[in-house]
């Protein structure tokens, strides 16, 4: 959708186009509530404006006011609801700032290594094919061949950027095999299959055609060299499910190693590119091409939709338990401090989810890694403690009465009284007789 706001605001005429790139502004921050993917439309737009402003320099009033448009329309979204609805809830987001030396070491191999997955999540052609076909944006010239083809590149390239940069080099540093976050690229997918398909409606010349065996024969090397399986994770990897399904069964195959299996694989792949290639550049298949990419893509949501069933679906019986958690802690007067074992959202859903009544949550590790628990006691009047996200402290947080905590918390019950209130299975709750501290058989 984001896109046909963009690419109407390309076609429209200069006063028009004001118009349609504050709809776009306002639109992509409805798209930045749900995920801050929507901040690469922002910044690929600016950078193809400037292109086009570059070409036609007595354009720059007119792309000044789209620009201003834009990104004021986008702000002042933004301002308002900082203003209102979400007034004192401060960024949930820790994961922008510097870099260490050794994530900098990383972040070259992340770049790459997410890039090649970028590229065969999107079937390798649907980027190569656009990159070969782009026009100078001339006076007149139609904006589906010349500014949307570089508007949804530099949105991939951005998208791959911002990535590698704030979650790869984070979460899976040093691992050999990054997981994939394709989720966050998905929205540019079908966008760029039909200017793909609008590129197969020219002839390539003999000099585009030699970039795109260059650029496919260095995809292809880097592909086999470089990557290997992905990282845990399918929930995110959604485009890259097929590549996945197979990578994940290589360790059950004789005679050679997974590790020799996976290059084998990745051989298939890179071969089996090329051959799509030539049929392409020989005009060949391009229906096949779009039919082959939209099955594709409905059988790697099915797989993503059975992951995801299988990863939070909840019993009937569980539910109908914290259902009766709920009524109990109703009923209970004091603080209630839940205590998950793990830092993600998925270790206290169910609670979450089914918990009415305000808790206080501090994760077991948010309270190992800040040193809370160096001496084994959480001290309540001393400690300063919050969630990981958004990383502020409780500040009325001074007692606890009552623990919820998740198995796998090492709570120390000396001064724990478990209580009659049935849990669900994995979580259990105490009555706190010094409502000041909370122990911990920490070593």
């Amino acid at each position: 959708m984001a896109g046909v706001f963009f690419l109407r605001a390309m076609l429209a005429e200069p006063k028009a186009r004001v118009g349609w790139c504050a709809a776009a502004g306002a639109f992509c921050y409805l798209l930045y509530l749900n995920k801050e993917v929507a901040l690469y439309y922002l910044i690929a737009w600016v950078l193809v404006r400037t292109w086009v402003w570059w070409h036609d320099k007595a354009s720059w009033r007119a792309e000044l006011a789209c620009n201003a448009a834009l990104l004021g329309s986008f702000l002042v979204c933004f301002l308002l609801a900082k203003a209102t609805l979400f007034r004192g809830l401060g960024n949930s987001y820790n994961q922008t700032g510097w870099l260490t030396a050794e994530q900098w070491r990383f972040l070259p191999f992340a770049l790459v290594c997410d890039a090649l997955f970028a590229v065969l999540a999107f079937w390798v052609f649907p980027v190569l094919l656009p990159l070969c076909g782009l026009h100078r944006p001339r006076r007149g010239s139609d904006a589906r061949r010349t500014q949307l083809p570089l508007f949804l590149l530099l949105s991939l390239g951005i998208g791959v950027a911002v990535i590698a940069w704030s979650i790869t080099v984070r979460e899976d540093l040093g691992s050999p095999s990054p997981r994939q976050h394709t989720r966050y690229l998905e929205p540019l997918l079908i966008p760029l299959l039909a200017v793909t398909l609008d590129t197969l409606d020219e002839k390539l010349t003999k000099t585009r055609r030699r970039i795109l065996a260059a650029l496919t024969i260095a995809w292809g090397v880097l592909f086999v060299a470089v990557c290997r399986a992905i990282g845990a994770g399918a929930g995110d990897n959604t485009l890259l499910q097929w590549f996945d399904f197979v990578a994940d069964r290589t360790d059950r195959l004789p005679v050679l190693g997974q590790g020799a299996w996976l290059a084998v694989w990745r051989a298939v792949i890179a071969v089996g590119v090329a051959v799509l290639g030539v049929l392409l550049v020989r005009r060949r298949g391009r229906r096949v091409l779009a039919g082959a990419a939209l099955v594709l893509c409905v059988l790697c949501y099915a797989g993503e939709w059975r992951i995801n069933r299988w990863t939070y679906e909840v019993p009937a019986g569980t539910a109908q338990q914290a259902s009766a958690l709920n009524d109990a802690l109703a009923e209970l007067d004091g603080r209630v401090l839940f205590i998950p074992y793990g830092v993600r959202q998925r270790d206290s859903q169910l609670i979450e989810t089914y918990v009415a009544r305000d808790v206080y949550i501090v994760e077991y590790e948010t309270l190992l890694q800040n040193g809370a628990l160096a001496d084994g006691v959480l001290d309540l009047t001393a400690e300063a403690v919050g969630p990981e996200y958004p990383g502020r402290a409780y500040t009325d947080l001074d007692a606890a009465d009552w623990v919820l905590a998740a198995d796998g918390v090492p709570v120390d019950t000396t001064t724990l009284e478990k209580a009659d209130a049935a849990c669900p299975a994995g979580y259990v709750l105490y009555r706190n007789l010094d409502t000041q501290r909370v122990r911990f058989a920490v070593s």
